[in-house]
């Protein structure tokens, strides 16, 4: 199965090589933290992850051609 990940600001860091969106291939069933893993996310970097446009979890399992966007939280007033 493959997702398309999308990293923004300071989550490109982590992506692979210098391409900052790209396609992961992951098995059936595979979660949304299975991402952050291969990606070496650590769990005290804060995020927002998007799921085809809906915020979501590390629990969620994707579907093929999903797309997985990560960027850190935003404030402002």
């Amino acid at each position: 199965m493959e997702v398309n990940v999308k990293l923004y600001s300071e989550m490109k860091r982590f992506a692979p090589g210098k391409q900052t969106d790209f396609w992961l291939t992951f098995a059936s069933g595979a979660t949304v933290g299975d991402v952050l893993k291969r990606l070496k996310i650590p769990s005290t970097i804060q995020r927002v992850v998007l799921l085809n446009g809906k915020r979501t979890n590390e629990l969620t399992i994707l579907d093929e051609q999903s797309t997985l966007v990560l960027f850190p939280p935003i404030s402002g007033g």
